[in-house]
């Protein structure tokens, strides 16, 4: 019996391991902090895991609305009530995810802390280089991000362009 236990848990992990992205975007659109977004998203990995075991088949989906929930409650135990009078929908948030896997990588690195709100001198720490330049290149890939949504008729959640 041990074997096909095995061969369930290393396929579980396996899948699991590629819908934590997701479940990482999903939690950073909301969230806008790193730190929190990783919370959620090893969360929903557990989470994941467990319903995995107990015989339920996973999607995209089901991992986003897993994240989004687990955002959620993170965000009113933080008391950050504010945050949730307006919600991504799951599938606006899964677009833009799909979008961004069409950016290259520095691209999705600058739009990375444009979604977790990173203070100026934070940026310029993290690339190097003076706010404005850093912020022209964040606003530079999230027009490109808008016009991949736009070209493929998807909805783009204000997230995405503000700033």
């Amino acid at each position: 019996m041990a074997p096909v236990r095995n061969r369930v848990d290393r396929k579980s992990k396996k899948l699991i391991t590629s819908l934590r992205p997701v479940a990482y975007f999903v939690a950073l659109a909301m969230m806008h902090n790193r730190d929190e977004a990783e919370e959620v998203a090893q969360e929903s990995c557990l989470k994941a895991l467990d319903a995995v075991r107990g015989g339920k088949s996973l999607d995209k989906v089901w991992f986003a609305k897993t994240a989004q929930r687990e955002s959620i409650k993170i965000q009113k135990a933080l008391g950050k009530k504010k945050a949730l009078k307006k919600l991504p929908e799951v599938h606006q948030l899964l677009q833009t995810y799909e979008a961004l896997s069409l950016l290259d990588d520095a691209e999705k690195e600058l739009l990375e802390c444009a979604f977790a709100h990173i203070p100026a001198k934070e940026l310029e720490a993290e690339f190097g280089k003076p706010a404005d330049r850093v912020m022209s290149a964040i606003r530079r890939a999230q027009k490109q991000l808008q016009k991949l949504l736009q070209n493929k008729k998807l909805s783009v959640y204000e997230f995405v362009v503000k700033r």
